[in-house]
């Protein structure tokens, strides 16, 4: 009788070690499976910060002229990037999944301010370059008479990936 039973039993037995053999199997591939998704994860946040490998600029002063905007006399300063094509240029995509500049909702990705060295107040910004190379029109204009400031630096502000890259001050 005791055979007769666990012959009964038996294969409820090997049909319960199957199920759980295949469970393990199950748990071993969604293991795996998400393994390999952070896996990838992590290879993408990384080709992301290779890609991105972005230096500090090389701030540059290019001169200044002297112009008359809507009947005010202006000196207005330009400054350049001498290191721009060492920047990826993936920073100045647009996004127009974050914040607006203004009323702009296609702005890029990086904005570029400047600022006066010996206050850090910013002076002036830029929010729609589309390529590296437009850091090398970059300018701020001080009303003929005032003083401008003695050096400016400026700042890359990647907006996606919250960095911040900072320049000579020149």
């Amino acid at each position: 009788m005791k055979s007769k039973y666990y012959v009964q039993f038996s294969s409820l037995l090997t049909v319960g070690w199957m199920l759980s053999s295949l469970g393990s199997v199950s748990a071993a591939v969604q293991t795996s499976t998400v393994g390999q998704l952070r896996s990838n994860t992590t290879v993408e946040r990384n080709y992301n910060q290779i890609a991105l490998n972005v230096p500090n600029p090389l701030l540059v002063f290019q001169g200044s002229q002297s112009e008359t905007i809507n009947g005010v006399s202006l000196q207005r300063y330009r400054l350049g990037v001498s290191n721009w094509d060492e920047i990826s240029p993936e920073i100045f995509q647009k996004a127009p999944n974050l914040p607006p500049c203004g009323k702009n909702n296609n702005s890029s990705r990086t904005w570029v301010d400047i600022f006066d060295t010996q206050t850090n107040q910013p002076i002036y910004g830029f929010c729609g370059f589309s390529s590296p190379k437009d850091l090398n029109s970059l300018w701020f204009a001080v009303e003929t008479g005032k003083t401008p400031p003695k050096s400016v630096y400026i700042v890359l502000k990647d907006r996606r990936l919250n960095k911040t890259y900072r320049s000579n001050s020149v």
